[in-house]
Order: structure tokens, then sequence, then C-alpha cells
């Protein structure tokens, strides 16, 4: 009979021992088969953990570099500075390459090109000769790096000199022709470059094929990084070249549907089109560009730039997006860089508006009569002639015990505080709403943070305080729900933002609920964190309920306050002051003995009205900005003033009005996913995982979701922690859901601003340690002539067998069946031939598990 491989290794490996026997020598009838067995066990520990971080969501590995292979290329666009520079050597293929073009005329002063990045598939290096010939009096600066940084080499070329450089993967060639010396050349200035080299697996074989040429430097010392970034810094223009953040323009004679696809899958977002040429925004770059410098944007965007243009190849330019500032017109020329409004006491008093960055603000917007404001407190001095024409009609008293109210009856429309509640009178709520909404640039007074639009003022704490109640049916109004008051606030009259200048150690479920679904209805929440001198202070609302923005003070330093209480609730500190009627305090709106006047106090309570009137400020410039948004706007544009990131005393640091508009204006944009890590491989003693998602755009990121993609195993589940991000998402594996095997299961995570592939490599190894018996048997056909239970180290004797032809048995019964050979369970079976002839041992063979 045929023998199969493992068979013929039993055969040669199989233990008999003969029988003794009578009558002469008479053949043997029985022997005995003793053997050791192995059951299969999984190779090594599982793969090793491996993380895969993705910032942007999108793989551009295989994309490649094709389309750009000779020097007619070239011409396709004008070569305007590092903007259209093109990039070759993807595949070893496009070397050698000659290149020739002008520069120095009035229109183009610098060429700029970019060779690389080098990735090679199996070489270690590339080798490459420049040589440059010029007609004219121009030079060729290369620079060798990464991503457009510099490294510590670089060469400046003549007409006819050579330079050599050996890249090593990721590093590429940036080339300047310019000039001499940065002075003006003729426009019939011609140069031509040539590129020779090949890739090189060794690291002493250059393989250069350059014939004779010579390797000359124009200088004896190489550049040092920051002399090589100068020079890039230098030929890209600086501050000349004003982005539009994010924003790149596409003139192509294809399909634009096509290109909006393309375009797509790299992150951008068609905005507008124009005849033949098409705007897209990438809204993560939008949102980046507000925190760079010139210089960094301009490398972004040149990395941006290049990555279209490997997508769309047949683009007749992709230019980035170009903004001419105001000053460049000449009747703008000496504008200033603040607003300066004449109220009276503004400039010899009110610091806090300049400490926390106001006047730069200003210049961005002074607010819109559109945006309303909302103030709990006290009540307002309506009549104030710094108040009264920003107080809103639909203003109300909740106070609904006339007792404390002081002004003879309880809940009424008019929310005046009344001139006199016996010592409680400090018109609080007068002051609180000077600071936000006085009427700005009338040559009165005081100037506020916002200038235009109407202040509602609710009046909830009277001469005995105030109660749940009276704080319940107040942000029921704002929220447009049924109240005490019997008016339902029209939707358009609703305010973005609610000041509540006052705190409290103690919150009932009632009022939490009802706050957090004021919250809920678009309405902004700021509270003041309290001044009770409490550096570890136990939670104070509404500051600590967590829809709510807490604030705290800072003196006229920036400094935090001694009184200003610290803890988890504080998000954010602005000018608070220190004192009363002294220069030190906040400068605001006052009634002193029924006179309408101004005075200056200290406190969180005049901190609190700063930020809200920044919030309004960010309304008019980010039209619907949510409250996510408005926190993370705070975060990323606040002075940090303690130890990095937040903390318990100044939360995520001083406010910057200015810095702050500027991040509202440039996250006005989509939102996009950022998962990390995008890929991630289970080692075999793991089976939880945690993604954090992050929105790398603007608005806000939420309608979360996981879909699988066909075929996941169905041993992984997910858990997505918040409607919005930043959130967590809880990925766990269980294996007893799956067989033996590897696994890479495939999710697509789908957000309002964009999809995320996801995937996770794991496996369930083989059992290591059966809780059954190893059986072995001999078979003839079904009937078993022998049985027997290997011990733990899967050693077994089976006695007395016929010699002849059978199949040997082996497994474990692990669903305990009573059957071997079942799915996932281990199982040999084996013909076997038994014979006087074989040697006396069975070796180690192995049972294969069954999946």
């Amino acid at each position: 009979m045929a023998k199969t491989a493992l068979h013929c290794l039993l055969l040669a490996a199989l233990a008999v021992a003969t029988g003794c026997g009578g009558g002469g020598g008479s053949a043997p009838l029985t022997t005995t088969l003793r053997g050791r067995l192995l059951l299969q066990q999984s190779t090594g520990g599982g793969p090793a953990a491996l993380m895969l971080r993705s910032s942007s969501g999108q793989d551009l590995g295989g994309l490649g570099l094709g389309g750009l292979g000779g020097a007619n290329d070239f011409d396709r666009e004008p070569n305007d500075q590092l903007f259209s520079a093109v990039d070759l050597m993807g595949d070893g293929k496009m070397l050698p390459l000659s290149v020739g073009g002008k520069t120095g005329s009035n229109l183009d002063r610098v060429d700029i090109y970019r060779f690389g990045p080098f990735q090679p598939e199996h070489a270690l290096q590339r080798a490459i000769a420049v040589q440059f010939w010029s007609v004219g009096d121009l030079e060729l600066t290369c620079l060798r790096g990464q991503d457009l940084r510099p490294a510590e080499e670089a060469a400046v070329l003549l007409d006819g000199q050579v330079a050599e450089y050996l890249l090593n993967k990721g590093e590429e060639l940036v080339l300047i022709v310019q000039a001499r010396g940065g002075r003006t050349a003729s426009a019939a200035a011609n140069y031509r470059f040539e590129l020779r080299g090949q890739e090189s697996t060794g690291l002493g074989t250059t393989g250069l094929e350059r014939g004779s040429a010579r390797s000359m430097f124009a200088r004896s010392e190489p550049l040092d990084s920051v002399a090589s970034a100068s020079i890039l810094k230098r030929c890209l223009g600086g501050k000349r070249a004003e982005l539009i953040p994010g924003e790149i323009l596409i003139k192509s004679p294809g399909s634009k549907s096509l290109i909006a696809e393309k375009m797509s899958a790299l992150g951008f977002e068609l905005i507008q089109e124009g005849g033949d040429v098409q705007r897209f925004c990438h809204p993560r770059l939008a949102a980046d560009f507000a925190t760079m410098d010139s210089f960094q944007s301009q490398l972004i965007m040149a990395n941006q730039l290049r990555d279209v243009r490997r997508v769309v190849t047949d683009a007749a330019y992709v230019s980035p997006n170009l903004n001419m500032p105001l000053s460049g017109l000449a009747k703008l020329q000496g504008l200033a860089s603040k607003v300066e409004p004449n109220d009276t006491l503004y400039g010899s008093n009110q610091w806090n508006l300049r400490l926390n960055k106001f006047p730069a603000a200003w210049m961005r917007t002074t607010g819109s009569p559109d945006v309303t404001l909302a103030v709990m407190d006290t009540g307002l001095a309506t009549r104030h002639p710094d108040l009264a024409a920003r107080v809103s009609p639909f203003s109300y008293d909740f106070i609904s015990d006339p007792q404390s109210a002081g002004d003879g009856d309880g809940v009424d429309p008019d929310p005046n505080e009344p001139p006199a509640i016996g010592a409680k009178t400090i018109f609080h709520g007068t002051y609180v709403t000077g600071v936000l909404g006085a009427v700005t640039d009338n040559n009165l007074g005081v100037a506020a943070g916002v200038w235009k639009g109407k202040v509602i003022a609710l009046r909830i704490i009277g001469g005995k305080g105030g109660s749940s109640f009276d704080r319940i049916q107040a942000w029921r109004y704002l929220a447009g729900l049924s109240n005490v008051s019997g008016r339902i606030l029209p939707a358009e009259n609703r305010p973005k933002v609610l000041n509540m200048s006052f705190a409290m150690f103690a919150i009932s479920k009632a009022e939490l609920d009802e706050l957090v679904n004021l919250a809920k209805s678009g309405v902004i929440c700021v509270a003041a964190v309290g001044n009770n001198f409490n550096k570890d202070s136990p939670p104070v609302y509404p500051a600590a309920v967590p829809e709510v923005i807490g604030v705290g003070a800072v003196d006229e330093n920036g400094k935090v306050t001694a009184y200003s209480n610290a803890g988890d609730f504080v998000e954010l500190v602005a000018a608070g002051g220190l004192g009363l009627l002294v220069p030190s305090a906040v400068t605001s709106t006052w009634v002193f003995e029924g006179k309408n006047i101004f005075g200056s106090f200290e406190g969180t309570s005049l901190a609190t009205p700063l930020v809200c009137s920044t919030i309004a400020l960010m309304e008019v410039l980010h039209q619907g900005i949510e409250d996510v948004t408005v926190r993370r706007v705070f975060r990323e544009s606040s002075k940090d003033l303690g130890p990095i990131g937040k903390d318990k005393e100044s939360g995520y640091g001083l406010l910057d009005a200015d810095k702050a508009l500027a991040r509202a204006i440039a996250l006005n944009v989509s939102p996009f996913p950022d998962v990390t890590p995008t890929s991630f491989t289970f080692r075999d003693d793991l089976s939880e995982l945690e993604l954090e998602v992050k929105n790398a755009g603007g608005r806000v990121l939420r309608e979360l979701e996981l879909l699988s993609q066909p075929e996941v195993s169905g041993g992984i589940t997910f858990v997505i922690r918040g409607e919005h991000a930043p959130t967590t998402i809880d990925v766990s594996i269980d294996r007893k859901k799956v067989k033996v095997g590897e696994y890479n299961d495939f999710f697509e995570f789908q957000t309002n601003g964009g999809k995320v592939l996801l995937s996770f490599r794991y496996r369930k190894p083989i059992p290591t340690k059966p809780a059954k018996d190893l059986i072995v048997r001999i078979l003839r056909g079904t009937k078993v002539l022998s049985s027997t239970v290997a011990d733990s180290e899967g050693a077994f004797k089976l006695e007395k067998l016929p010699l002849g032809q059978f199949r040997l048995e082996a497994g474990i019964d692990v669903n305990g069946n009573g059957k071997l050979g079942d799915s996932q369970e281990w199982y040999l079976n084996i013909p076997i031939s038994i014979d006087a002839s074989q040697t006396p041992e069975l070796k180690s063979t192995v049972i294969p598990w069954k999946n």
C-alpha cells in the first residue's frame, strides 16, 4: 500500500517487542507498542503588541510617486517657490534625470525642487550625484534632510560643480536655484542640473553612474542645521506669503467629481467651485494653522501640496490659497493694532480688559445685536445710563418670596434691584453685568467685554438669598420651557451664554436636572468658582456641574488670587482684581445711595463675565459654536500659569480673548476624526484596549458609530464612551466566542466628519493545559483492538497487539461527547504497520490540533 511521509516516519520509529513462542521458532503472535505523544501547541507567545498611529486617519502609503517621469513634467505649472515643488525618486527608475529652467525674473526669483523622500523596497541607501550648470549668475543650494527639516549637510554649487549624497530611508533632497549671493539675476538666467545615482544595499558602495565627474563644493565648510533652515525660511518668503489656513486650489481638465473623491481620501472637502477651479479645505490643517508660525505652516502646506500632486496628476496647477491682508491697502497703512473705546474710565481704570487681551480681540469683532447674553444675579439697575440701552425687554424677576424680593411683590417682569433691602443691597448684579454689558464707546463710564447685543437680567437673589425653586424657574425660562412667569421665551431671544456669578456648596437633584437640560438646549453656562480662600475646595456649584464652565480669578499682575477657590472644577481664570474701591480692583457700573455711579470690586464674580463676553464674541465669528468647542478653544488658547496642562488653581490658564477668537475662527471648519491607534495587534495575554478619539478638525465631532466590515471573527466588542470627541472607545476580545486561529478584523469608525478604518489582529492559541485524558487506540476498521491513557508526559504502552496493518488513533475528548476527532480537539489518526522487524521504540510524535 502507498505510505504517507508521516506513515513512513512511524514505521521507522515503531517499537515492537516480540513475544516468547514455543514450537521451535514459530512466528510471534503479539507485540507491545511503546511511545510518547506530544500535543501541538501554538508557536511563541503570540504576536508582539504593535501600535500604529495615524493623526489624519488616512493611509497614503499606496499612492506611489508615479506620474513625474521626465524633465518636461516640470513645465506643468510655474515653479513658484516651495508651493509648486515637485518630487521624484520613488521607484529607482527615474534617475539619471536632467532638469532645465530659468529664474531671476521679477515674477520668479527662486525655484525649489524636492526629490524624495527615498522609500526603498530593498535598498539601504540611495547614492545621488547632483551637477549644476547655469548661464547667468545663479547658484544651486543642496539641502539633505527629512520632511523639510535640513540635516547638518548642505552645499552651494556654481556652474559645473558636483555634490554627492547618500540618502537614507525617509530622506529627501531639496534643491534651491536662485541668484548668487542673494543678488538680482537676469531674466534670461537659464540653468540645468542633472541627478545621477542608484540604490545600494551595501553601505560602502555608492554605485554612482556619473563618468568622470568629480565632487566639488563651493564652500569648504558644510552648513549646520540652523543655517540650512534659515536658507529655507529666506526662500519661502516668511510672512510675505499669508496662507488661508488649510486651503488648496486645483485647476484640472479631468473629472471634477473624481478629483473631489481623491481629495476626500486625503482629508480635504470641496467648499467652492468657480469655472474649472476647485477650492478645497483640509479641516485639521485649518484648525492647526492657528497655532503655527508662518514658517511652520508653509512647510506643512508644502507637504500637503505634494500629496495632492501625487494624486491629481493631470492638474494644470495645485496651489495654496493666499490671503492679501488689509495692510496691503495704502490707505490702511499704520492702522491701529487694537481698538480703544472712548469710555472715560477705560484708559485709566479697566486694566482687566487689557490683561485679558480684549483690545486685540475687538479688532476681530465687538459683538453682534443678534447675540444675547443672560445674567442670573441680584437683579439690575436698569436705568443706569451705562446699562439701560443694553437691557433686554425679556428680563425678569424670579424671586418668589415677596419679603426676600423687597420690591413689594414676588415674581414679576421687573428685574430691578430695589434701592434698599436692609443691609443686603449691594447691587452685585449691576456691577457683574457692567463687565460684560455696559454701553461701550459712549464717552461715559466703562467699556464692556462685548459691545453689542441685549442682556437678559434674571433676578434670583434677594434679601434672604435665593431658593432652588427660583433658580429652576429661571433656567426653565431661558430654555424656552413652561415656568412660573407664564411666559415662554421665544427661541430667537434666548441667550447664547449665561453668566452665574454665585457659588454654593450643595445642589439638589432637581436643580441639576434643569441646569443640564438648559445646557443641552444650547445655552453655554459659565459660573464663578467662589471666593472662599480654599485651595483644596470641595465642589462648588454650579461651577462644579460638568456642563458648566468654572472661572477663577487673577489680580492685575496675572497671578491667581488668594480668595479664588481651587479644584478640578476650575476651567480657566480671568481678571477678578484685589480690593474694593481701589485701582487694583475691577471697575464697573454700580449704585450707591440711590445714585448710578461706578465703583471697583474684587472676586471671581468679576472674572466670570469676561469669559462670557469672549464666548459671545466667538459666536459672532463661529456661528452656532457649541460648549465642547468653546472648552476646546479655552484649552488651546489660554495662557498656562501653573504646571503644564490643567491644574486646580488656574485650570487651563489665563483667558486671552484675542487668541480665543483666533482659535474659534480656525475651528469653524468641519470636524475630522483622529483615532489612536488605528491598528493594534493583541498579545495572547491582552484582551482589552482603549482607543483615544480626538477631533483633528473644527466644530463638534459626533454621530460616532463603529460598523464591522464583512467576515469579522465575532470576538471583538466595542463601547463608545461619549457622544462626541474627545472620548474613548473600549475594545474587548472574548476569545471564548471564536475558534483557535489567527484573526484580523476590520471596522469602520463613522462620524459626521468622515470615516476611519480600524484593524485589530489577535489570535486564540491552542490550549496549553487540557483538562481531560489523552487516549491512544489501535483500530482495525472501526473496532478498537487496544486502548490506553497516556501519562502526564504523553507516554503510553499498548500490549499484546497482533501483527498486521492497523490505524493508530490518539486524541482528547475536549467537548466530552464520548468521541474523538471533533472540531477544536487534538486528534491523530494514521496508518500503522506492525511486524517483527521494527525497532522497539516510538519516539515523540505530535498530535495536531483540529480546527
